[in-house]
């Protein structure tokens, strides 16, 4: 529980960053978040059940997708000048596992390089 809380915490403070750069309400951030909280508890339970069930080919969302996502992060940060030490670090984690070829995959494949 605590790896998830970390990597929770931590990926707020950076959408914070986000909002701050971009003159948006902090506090607002946190509100939007809490309202997706019943949709990022199903993603939590779907990536739960493709990694426990090894059912990666039929994604709902690629691991390339999310990657490319993660990589437009790392380019928002540079162009706002504001930390990109999160989004690098999930970005290379992606990278390892699309260029393992894992990209067609549901991005809970990313578990396949962590392993």
């Amino acid at each position: 529980m605590l790896s998830y809380l970390a990597g929770r915490w931590i990926g707020l403070c950076h959408g914070a960053l986000i909002c701050e750069a971009e003159g948006l309400d902090v506090a607002s951030f946190g509100e939007l978040l809490a309202s997706l909280a019943p949709v990022l508890g199903d993603d939590a339970r779907h990536m739960g059940h493709v990694i426990a069930t090894d059912s990666y080919s039929t994604p709902e969302s690629t691991l390339k997708t999310a990657g490319e996502d993660i990589e437009r992060l790392v380019q928002h940060g540079d162009e706002a000048g504001i930390s990109t030490e999160l989004p690098r670090f999930a970005a290379a984690l992606f990278r390892r596992a699309i260029d393992a070829g894992y990209g067609a995959e549901e991005h809970a494949a990313v578990i396949k390089v962590l392993r």
